[in-house]
Parts: C-alpha cells; structure tokens; sequence
C-alpha cells in the first residue's frame, strides 16, 4: 500500500513544529502540510489528496470543529485526529456527531498517537481501493465542471449570449437557469477592492479560496442560485431570482463573511442590480451593479429599485402559443433519447444529432412545447428516476446519483433539493 498523506493543522507554533518532527515515514505516513488554521487547510485539501487529518480545536480564522464539519461534507474519506487541552473535552460529542475518528488530549503522548494512526491505517487499508477510486473520479469531476461553470458565467456575466449558447453552456456546466426573472448582485470585499496591491499573492490566492468556498456553501449549496468570483477584483456576483426573503439572505450572508474579518480584514458591500427579463441579459444587471457599487462608500448595501410594468414586459411571451404537430413529434423523439440515455453524460448537442435538427432550433422548441429548458428537463428526468431508486433500493446516495447522471455526489444533492425542496437524504427518509 502506498504512503498515505498526512496534514497537520494548529495555531501554535512549537505544537507544529513537534509534530512535523514525528517520524511519519516510518508507520508509512508522508507529511504533505502542516497549516495554521482550518482554512488554510480546506485550501490544500482542495488541491492535494489527502488522507489523514490531524488538527487542533481551538484556532483563528476557522477553528477545528468547523474545518471537520466542512471535511465530513466533503471528503468523507479523510480519517481526521482531533487533539485538544482537557478544558475543551466538552467538544468530544460534537466531535463524534461530526464523524471524528480518534479525539486524543494534549499534551500529546507520542505512543498514543502513533497508535491510533495506525488503527486507522489499518481501517483504510480495508476501504482503500474503492475509496481512491471514488476520490479520483470525484476530484476529476468537480475540476471538470468548476473550470467549465467558471468559463461559462464570466461569458454569462460579461457580454449578452444566444439561447442555444445559454443551454450548451448550463449542460456542460450541469446549471439550470429556465426562469425569468433573475438578478445579478455584488458582493465587494472593500479593502480587497481599493487595495489589492498591498496583498501577497499567497494571501491574495487564500482570501479568494475562502471567498469562494463560503458562497458554495451558503449559496449555491442552499439551492439559492449560482455564483461566480472574479479573480483579478476580488469581487463576487451572485445569480438569482428576484423574491422577497432575498434581502435577508443577503444580510444572512454578509453577516457570515463578517465572521472570516480576521482574514478578510474589510467591510463588506452588498449592490443588487437591476432585474434581467432573461437569462442572456444578466450582464446588464451585473454591469449596474458595478457601476453604483463604484459610487457607494464602504459598507454598503443596497437594492436598485425597478418599473414592475418596463420588467414584465420584457419577460417570455411564450405562454399560450401552439406547437405543430411536426414540432410535436421532434420534442417526443428528443423526450425518447434523453429517456434511454439520461444515466450519462448528455448535451443539447448529442439529442439534437439523434433527432436530426439543429440545437438552437431544439432549444427553442423545447422551450416553446414543454415551457422548460432542455437542462431542465433532463434534471426533472434524473431526479424522477433518483426518487424512484431511493424509495425502493438500498443504495447508498452516491451510487443512486451515479446511477442517474451525476458523478459528482454534491452536484446530485444540489440539484435534487432544488428540484424537491428536500436533500435525497430527508426524502429517503420521509418515504421510509
């Protein structure tokens, strides 16, 4: 069995440095990172594999319980080893409810550790194939659809796009934007803004990490809508339907990047644009937003009032137009194809050559027949299925959404509670 990879994470320095000193190598360990915090340590994890995890509780930035929350979430397969002072063994239970394989007490006995580690070597061992195997189809996954989903919103944000680049662009990036009535709001980091040369580039790479890793979370894993940070800004944009309870998201998620001050070390300012009667006119939404967030003072927050009549007008007058019955028959074929081969990957393209049409001319009928996108459709189809699966089988989540189309197990859960209102989890439960 190869080496497995080790990152150690506390906040005080002697500690560190002791436990680098340990000789890893020889119980078969390789150390790959010894960080300060939990959010320097989220960073490697999400650009190294990483096997083994041992962290202090109580740290700046982002203390242990919360990077082991976040590793459960994400990284099921690390083994973590939580080491904390005797006054903090309150935590344990949390600590147990969070999956933590070992909780060992400071000051550190050398024995002790190496021991437990080497239970848990044995533990892995035992689940170490199939586990890599998942590891590396994932982590091969979630690079493919970030850079796909990065490269598609910057275009989406930036200059007005053609229904069919819009449906190409959510399928490969496996998005679904049908509505009508979205709007684009900045999140500004103020400091970051006005002083982006006073950072290093190492801090600068890691406010961006966090950045980003806080809005997947609250965001877009809340089903919320999508969002997109720009790397040369620091500025973050935010897609999602106008509704009432938007400010208070809003106000929930600045709170919470208030949390991270000691990294960010700024204010923050919320600007939301104007509303965009489409999906290829968000950018107009994201350019007000730009352009009143740079005549604002720090700290602000703020919602640009609109015409109701000027944006219903320019919402889809589809509603009430007929389909002919050749039209008919294309959408019926194209519903046949997507049912047969829905379990993989599949593009607007790849339906539109199997029933002979073009895809700009598929997206419009699909649009126009079913009053849904083709990504739309094709995750109503997935999910059905899904539902179907964990109602009547005992697969574990990750295979059920594998099975459907979605390699990526937190993708699969996103979209399933978009499309729910619960995770698979809570309706596999609720069913049973």
């Amino acid at each position: 069995m190869k080496m497995l990879k080790l990152v150690i994470v506390d906040d005080e320095a002697d500690i560190r440095e002791g436990l680098s000193l340990y000789p890893w190598a020889d119980i078969g360990l390789q150390l790959s990172c010894v960080c300060q915090h939990g959010m320097e340590a989220l960073k490697w994890m999400e650009e190294h594999p990483v096997d083994l995890l041992i962290t202090d509780i109580r740290m700046p930035i982002m203390d242990g319980l919360e990077l082991v929350r976040r590793v459960r979430a994400h990284f099921p397969y690390i083994k973590v080893v939580v080491l904390s002072g005797y006054e903090d063994f309150a935590y344990a239970q949390t600590c147990i409810q969070y999956g933590v394989s070992k909780y060992l007490l400071k000051p550190i006995d050398p024995a002790l550790l190496f021991e437990a580690i080497k239970e848990l070597q044995a533990q892995q061992k035992l689940e170490y194939e199939k586990l890599e195997q998942n590891r590396l189809l994932e982590r091969r996954s979630n690079q493919l659809v970030k850079g796909l989903r990065r490269e598609f919103l910057e275009r989406l944000l930036s200059k007005p796009l053609s229904n069919f680049e819009i449906e190409d662009g959510c399928s490969l990036s496996e998005m679904i934007l049908d509505g009508d009535n979205y709007v684009v709001a900045l999140i500004r980091l103020d400091q970051a803004h006005m002083h982006k040369a006073h950072y290093a580039e190492e801090e600068w790479n890691l406010i961006l990490f966090a950045f980003n890793n806080i809005l997947t979370e609250v965001w877009e894993d809340e089903g919320l809508g999508y969002h997109y940070v720009d790397r040369r800004s620091g500025n973050g944009y935010l897609i999602t339907t106008l509704r009432e309870q938007l400010e208070d998201d809003l106000q929930r998620i600045r709170k919470l990047l208030y949390r991270f001050r000691g990294l960010f070390r700024s204010t923050i300012s919320i600007i939301v644009g104007t509303p965009a009667p489409s999906v290829s006119s968000l950018h107009s939404s994201r350019l007000k937003a730009d352009h009143v967030a740079s005549q604002l003072a720090e700290g602000s927050f703020e919602i640009i009032h609109f015409d109701p009549l000027t944006y219903s007008q320019g919402k889809s007058a589809m509603q009430g137009k007929t389909v002919s019955d050749s039209s008919m028959t294309i959408i019926n074929k194209a519903k046949q194809y997507i049912f047969n081969h829905y379990s993989r990957s599949l593009t607007l393209s790849e339906v539109a050559e199997a029933t002979f049409v073009n895809s700009s001319y598929l997206s419009h009928l699909f649009t126009e027949a079913t009053g849904n996108t083709f990504v739309h459709y094709l995750s109503r189809c997935r999910i059905e299925k899904a539902k179907e699966m964990l109602e009547h089988s005992n697969l574990k989540i990750y295979e059920v959404g594998e099975m459907v189309g979605y390699q990526n197990p937190r993708y699969f859960s996103s979209i399933f509670r978009k499309l729910t209102g619960v995770t698979p989890n809570e309706y596999r439960t609720h069913k049973g």
